[in-house]
């Protein structure tokens, strides 16, 4: 109940820090800006889920985990509305050394998912306390989390090495080993990701390359054994994909 409380009013803390104060004339309360630079404000809270994520998540059980997933979508929900704000990704340029620091906020949202799903095969919890629900509740956490900060992966962000590899290793390790999702996801969010991974095995870095060919093996592996086993396998998605007006939004990473 306390570790609860703990992530409601970090949330909270954060939501604060990130988001302007409308003025409210009824109560005679002033407005104003957000403090500072989102960006720098953001990173001490994202900073603190991942290493939460890292050290700590592996050895909760699925109920004493849910508050902490909560949190983490609270967290992006926050993170992506600020990152609306015109200013947030107008960032300086910079020379490559500086290129990770300046974009730190982002790299950490792509660990904090990656520590997420490595719960599904870290786990350290009592085996007796592990249930059903666990795996969905993580998956959902992840997936979630990708489609909230999706729109804010730009060509340019992925032109910074660690932070593309730390994406196409992340999207392409979804793809191959959680395929079934992708049969559920919106169809927005598939042909964002599935555009991203056809980016990917394309790119001149070999390893990111290799990690995105991992996760369209996985899909169309996928997508055969349910054929095969007369089920629909992606089918629903590539008709979806198909209609105009989702085929011409689909972004995230295939600039």
């Amino acid at each position: 109940e306390r570790i609860t409380m703990a992530w409601e009013t970090l949330a909270r803390l954060m939501e604060l820090v990130l988001l302007p104060i409308a003025p409210n004339p009824a109560a005679n309360t002033p407005g104003r800006a957000a403090l500072g630079d989102q960006a720098v404000m953001a990173e001490p809270f994202l900073s603190l889920a991942c290493d939460y994520a890292e050290a700590v998540l592996p050895y909760l059980t699925a109920d004493q985990a849910l508050p902490f997933y909560g949190a983490v979508r609270e967290f992006l929900r926050l993170y992506a509305v600020a990152a609306s704000a015109a200013s947030f990704m107008q960032r300086p340029q910079t020379n490559a050394h500086f290129e990770n620091e300046e974009y730190e906020d982002v790299l950490k949202v792509m660990q904090l998912l990656t520590h997420l799903i490595s719960k599904d095969f870290i786990d350290y919890a009592p085996a007796e306390a592990k249930a059903d629900t666990d795996g969905l509740n993580i998956t959902g956490a992840v997936f979630s989390g990708l489609s909230t900060i999706l729109p804010f992966i730009t060509p340019e962000l992925l032109a910074i090495p660690d932070l593309s590899l730390a994406f196409f290793a992340l999207v392409g390790y979804l793809a191959s080993d959680y395929a079934e999702r992708f049969s559920v996801l919106e169809p927005q969010l598939f042909v964002s990701l599935t555009s991203a991974l056809e980016f990917g095995f394309k790119h001149m870095n070999p390893q990111i390359a290799r990690e995105s060919l991992r996760g369209v093996e996985g899909l169309v592996s996928y997508h055969f054994e349910e054929k095969k086993a007369a089920r629909p396998g992606l089918d629903m998605q590539f008709a979806a994909a198909a209609q105009p007006h989702i085929a011409q939004g689909g972004g995230g990473g295939g600039g």
